[in-house]
């Protein structure tokens, strides 16, 4: 091989490693995901940024988290919901604003039903999700008490996530009467006076939590003890224990890109229960 040859070799070697460590950084030089540019840029590692992404759907820059671990996935998470009321002035699809007794968003709903709000993946393909979310009790939810079985339905008082249509069930935040006090008909599963079980839907893939300890006081808002964030349950309540809390993680059986669902339920008027939304992430990977 004559050196002419291997110095071309050389240099064509140089440019497509410099093209990698680039990837995703222009739109010129898109990656397929977040989890590519992790895997073949490595100077990526360890930060949060935006980055160039092409899918069938089109081009689009997006926010690619590469320091969150999440059940030891680490890296290369896309983040698909934002949504913090300490920063936005509005909230999404069909929840409502509030500003009193803080700035949240809630279903407002006034029977049966569930307040719902849509987010795209941009044809991302994924198998991996996790997510949070920080939010309080209105009132007197009733967790699984919901005579509907459906995951269409009213099935929870808290919040579904789920993909696609029909919609296949990723996670349940249910939120309960009371974390100790002895309302078994209305409490978690995980209370000191345990309620019913969730839908066989549901399976184990959900938190359930109280904001309130005790007997239940009026539709107040329960701001002292946030939902779902491991803290505050009393003694003798597993609700806290749950592990992963408060972020939770769901491995796909396949990969989709089914876009993401959010709805906020409850089963009787706003004016006596409801759940306020302040916080909420999803990634997938």
């Amino acid at each position: 091989m004559s050196k002419y040859l291997v110095l071309l070799l050389l240099f064509a070697t140089a440019l497509a490693n410099n093209e990698e460590s680039f990837l995703g950084t222009s739109q010129a030089n898109p990656a397929t995901s977040c989890h590519d540019i992790y895997q073949h840029n490595p100077t990526s590692r360890g930060s949060v940024g935006q980055y160039w992404i092409k899918t069938s759907e089109g081009l689009f820059e997006v926010t690619c988290n590469m320091k969150l671990k999440c059940d030891g996935v680490e890296g290369g998470w896309m983040q698909v919901v934002d949504v913090d009321m300490n920063r936005d002035d509005s909230c999404p699809g069909t929840w409502h604003k509030i500003t009193t007794p803080r700035k949240l968003c809630i279903g407002k709903l006034v029977g049966p039903s569930c307040a719902s709000t849509q987010f795209y993946v941009k044809g991302v393909d994924y198998q991996h999700i996790c997510g949070q979310t920080k939010a309080y009790q209105k009132g007197s939810p009733d967790a699984f008490v919901s005579r509907k079985q459906s995951i269409d339905d009213a099935y929870v008082d808290g919040i579904s996530i789920t993909l696609g249509s029909p919609r296949k069930h990723v996670w349940t935040y249910a939120a309960g009467l009371s974390d100790d006090h002895d309302n078994d008909c209305c409490n978690c599963p995980c209370a000191t006076h345990p309620g019913p079980p969730p839908p066989a839907f549901v399976g184990n893939h959900y938190y359930c939590e109280s904001g309130n300890v005790g007997t239940w006081d009026g539709a107040s808002y329960h701001l002292s003890d946030p939902l779902w964030d491991g803290t505050g349950c009393g003694t003798g309540n597993g609700c806290c224990a749950q592990i992963g809390m408060p972020w939770f993680y769901r491995k796909l059986p396949v990969c989709v890109t089914d876009d993401f669902e959010v709805r906020i339920c409850i089963d009787q008027s706003y004016s006596d229960e409801d759940v306020a939304i302040e916080k909420l992430e999803l990634y997938i990977k």
